[in-house]
């Protein structure tokens, strides 16, 4: 679970995450401040995971931010059907 947030206080959610994250040694959660880090990317993700390759990707957030995950994932091969996404909008 990557977790992005604009700045570290708006990070809701952030300590049942991580609970689940102790709870569960198949969850690996991972908390990103894009105002300390900049956008999170496909690579920084690679990083942590390994391979891309037969992993399913639930995107939610801003259509931006999907669109950009999306032309990534594709970039290094993920097929549509391993893309799940929710459109999160405030307005």
């Amino acid at each position: 679970i990557f977790y992005c947030v604009k700045e570290t206080a708006r990070a809701d959610f952030h300590d049942e995450l991580a609970s689940f994250s102790r709870m569960n040694p198949n969850i690996i959660y991972v908390s990103h401040c894009t105002e300390r880090q900049g956008f999170l990317t496909v690579d920084e993700i690679k990083k942590v995971t390994g391979t891309l390759s037969h992993k399913n990707f639930f995107l939610c957030g801003p259509q931006p931010m999907m669109d950009s995950f999306i032309a990534q994932l594709k970039k290094t091969g993920v097929k549509n059907r391993a893309i799940i996404t929710e459109n999160f909008n405030l307005l």
